[in-house]
């Protein structure tokens, strides 16, 4: 039997793999960014909305059947308008020859705009620590990934570092922010720097925004794409999953140049057909009162707050994030040799979950290093860092 050679070396998600580790000791999963909050006012209406819409698709409107590969209408023009007043960027919602395209989630937008750019040997660029599907949706397509160290705590890149990956072979860079790991948030001004090294070697930007409402101290969500000359070059990518607290229904989008778009509508539907339809119809009012979103920031900082306090009492030394609603945490201190003992260790002493570092850097970096989710019910957390203070260093 002959398998493909490219899914040689591609394991499952550590993220996926440590949750099921957890959740057989039936502990407190903070290894996954499920985003298991309190009810949110907004929640219940998404929930009857798209209970509605799948009601009417068995009776006229046909809500329930395939949708177009580039979502449905009411969902782009939302898009559009959402784009436009908070991110800065132009988008232009036309079924066949607009440059939105409503996707199975970011990660399909990623993967659907890998496929539109990347060919075998293609080199793309990643900060790291990067996003573990980033890498590997990559790896799927067969390209190369070219690394940038970001240096703690503020977790800035090197102008020069970047300029030095870049090769005849490079053809984008994946920019994550707020990023997961780490809750790195990437300033005007570093953005800047990335713009001019994308219009100086004529790179495609993709850019992961995922996060994009959930900021903390000050600090504000800048799309790539809204800078002079970028949306020209820039692949946005969002996604409702985490705003919306609907990680497992899965719609996302990407707003991308017009002729790059049209690769990403039929990536699109060769490999998804289309994003889920009822949810796309309940989403449409929900994503044109975006406004609403901007109050998840607060909700997210006090839980930050509680996780924080927690890791550094029991021992953790704590990068403190900006963004997004994760936590890298150095447990040096406790003295366990590496991330997987240590994560181990964890779980079997005190029934806490989270992901070890490893799994968002290259070349053993991260090792001393666990990633934690505080998208978790305030309960939770408290719970979780009771527990955590019972956590035993290494002999």
């Amino acid at each position: 039997m002959k398998l493909s050679k490219k899914m040689d070396g591609i394991a499952p998600s550590d993220i996926r793999k440590w949750t099921s580790v957890v959740e057989k000791v039936r502990g407190i999963n903070l290894a996954q960014g499920n985003c298991f909050i309190e009810p949110q006012p907004e929640f219940p209406t998404i929930v009857g909305a798209t209970v509605e819409a799948m009601m009417l698709g068995c009776e006229h409107s046909g809500f329930n059947t395939y949708a177009h590969a580039s979502g449905v209408d009411a969902l782009r023009d939302a898009i559009s308008i959402k784009a436009l007043e908070f991110n800065r960027i132009p988008a232009d919602p036309d079924l066949l020859d607009g440059n939105i395209v409503v996707t199975h989630g970011a990660t399909g937008a990623m993967a659907c705009a890998l496929d539109a750019l990347v060919d075998p040997g293609d080199e793309v660029i990643l900060f790291e620590p990067f996003y573990n599907y980033h890498i590997k949706s990559l790896a799927m397509r067969s390209g190369v990934p070219r690394f940038v160290k970001l240096a703690p705590p503020d977790w800035a890149f090197d102008r020069h570092a970047l300029e030095a990956v870049v090769s005849s072979r490079t053809k984008a860079l994946i920019i994550n922010t707020p990023c997961n790991p780490n809750g790195k948030v990437f300033t005007r001004a570093e953005l800047q720097s990335i713009a001019e090294v994308c219009e100086k070697y004529d790179l495609v930007a993709i850019t992961d925004e995922v996060y994009e409402f959930i900021v903390f101290d000050g600090a504000e969500h800048i799309s790539l794409a809204s800078l002079p000359g970028m949306s020209e070059r820039t692949i946005t990518v969002s996604a409702f999953s985490k705003t919306m607290a609907i990680t497992g229904w899965r719609v996302g989008y990407a707003i991308a140049p017009r002729q790059i778009a049209q690769r990403i509508r039929i990536a699109n539907e060769m490999n998804y057909v289309c994003a889920t339809a009822p949810l796309q119809h309940a989403l449409a009012p929900q994503v044109r009162n975006w406004p609403q979103f901007a109050r998840l920031a607060g909700v997210f900082e006090r839980k930050r707050n509680i996780l924080i306090s927690a890791l550094g009492e029991a021992g953790f030394t704590v990068h403190r994030p900006n963004g997004a609603y994760y936590v890298l945490a150095d447990f040096s201190g406790l003295g366990f040799s590496d991330d997987m003992t240590a994560v181990t260790e964890m779980i079997n002493q005190v029934g806490v979950g989270a992901v070890p570092g490893t799994a968002f850097f290259t070349g053993g970096a991260g090792k001393k290093q666990l990633r934690f989710c505080f998208a978790f019910r305030d309960e939770g957390l408290l719970q979780a860092g009771e527990r955590l203070r019972r956590l035993r260093p290494a002999p």
